[in-house]
C-alpha cells in the first residue's frame, strides 16, 4: 500500500491533467508550455504506473515468501 496509492496518483494526474486543455495553449506569465507541458504529464504518467508496478511487485514477493500480513 505504500507505492500503490502514490502511484496511481501520480498515473491518474498524469492522465488527466493534459485533458484540461487538450490542444490549447497554455500562457502562463507570458511563457508558453503546451509541449513541455504534455512531455511532463506524460513522463508523470509513466513514473506513476512504475510506481504502481513495483510496489505490486514488492506485494506478491511478500506474499510469497510469508512476510505478508493480513490486512
Amino acid at each position: 500500500m505504500l507505492l500503490l496509492l502514490p502511484g496511481a496518483v501520480c498515473s491518474a494526474l498524469g492522465c488527466c491533467w493534459p485533458c484540461r486543455w487538450p490542444s490549447a495553449r497554455v500562457v502562463i506569465d507570458g511563457r508558453n508550455i503546451d509541449i513541455h507541458f504534455m512531455i511532463m504529464a506524460g513522463l508523470l504518467h509513466m513514473v506513476g504506473v512504475q510506481i504502481v508496478t513495483a510496489g505490486l511487485l514488492a506485494k506478491s514477493y511478500a506474499h510469497l515468501s510469508g512476510c505478508a500480513t493480513t490486512s
